[in-house]
C-alpha cells in the first residue's frame, strides 16, 4: 500500500497566506493520490460530500441512489423509515419524450396519503430543444411545485427541488406529470418523493 505524506501547513501571518498554504498543501496531496497506482483506502471511514455524478466512472452518493430510478413506466418504491415515517417515490418515465406526450396518472391509494418531500428529473440524453426540458407535477390538475423542474440545453441532471405550493396528498388524489416542454429527450424520469402521514 502506498504511503502518502501529509504536507506541512505553516503558521500564516494573514488569511490570504493561510489560504494559499492550504491550497498548495491540498494540491500536493491530490498529486500524490493521482500518482498512486493503487486504490484509495478509506479505512472504514465514511466518504462525505460526494457530488452528484456526471460521468460514467464517478462515485455515486446515497441521495442519487435513493431517488433515481431509470427503469419502468410508473413505479411506487418503498423507502426506509419507521412506522408513520415511510416514504415512497412516484416515478414517471419514458424512453423518448416530446412536448404534449401523455404519461399515465398515479392514483393515491389508501395507504399512500402523505406530504410531498422532493421532486427530481433526470434524462439519459440531453434535451434536443433549444429551450431544454421543463416539467411540473400536478395534484388533481394543479401544479404542486412552485416552479418547474428544468433541464437546460446540454444538461441531463439530475435536478432536485423541494419547494412546493401544494404538499398534502390524500387517498384518491390523481398525480400527473405536466409536460410544459419535454425538449425531445431520451430516457427521461421524473419522480415525486412522498412521506407517508
Amino acid at each position: 500500500m502506498d504511503q502518502f505524506t501529509i504536507p506541512n501547513i505553516p503558521v500564516a501571518p494573514d488569511v490570504e497566506t493561510l489560504r494559499l498554504s492550504v491550497t498548495n498543501a491540498l494540491s500536493k496531496l491530490v498529486g500524490q493520490l493521482n500518482a498512486s497506482p493503487t486504490q484509495v483506502d478509506a479505512k472504514g471511514q465514511r466518504v462525505v460530500n460526494v457530488a452528484t455524478p456526471t460521468g460514467p466512472n464517478d462515485a455515486v452518493n446515497l441521495r442519487y441512489l435513493k431517488y433515481f430510478q431509470p427503469q419502468g413506466t410508473l413505479q411506487a418504491r418503498p423507502q426506509s423509515g419507521g412506522s408513520g415515517l415511510d416514504a415512497y417515490t412516484i416515478v414517471f418515465s419514458a424512453d423518448f419524450a416530446f412536448s404534449g406526450d401523455a404519461f399515465p396518472a398515479f392514483v393515491v391509494g389508501d395507504d399512500r396519503s402523505g406530504f410531498a418531500e422532493e421532486a427530481w428529473v433526470y434524462a439519459q440524453g440531453t434535451p434536443v430543444s433549444t429551450s431544454g426540458l421543463s416539467v411540473n407535477i400536478a395534484r388533481n390538475g394543479t401544479n404542486m411545485l412552485t416552479s418547474d423542474l428544468v433541464l437546460g440545453t446540454g444538461s441531463n441532471g439530475p435536478v432536485f427541488d423541494t419547494v412546493f405550493d401544494i404538499t398534502a396528498i390524500a387517498h384518491g388524489d390523481v398525480i400527473t406529470l405536466v409536460t410544459d416542454d419535454m425538449g425531445g429527450v431520451t430516457g427521461v424520469s421524473v419522480g415525486l418523493v412522498v412521506k407517508r402521514a
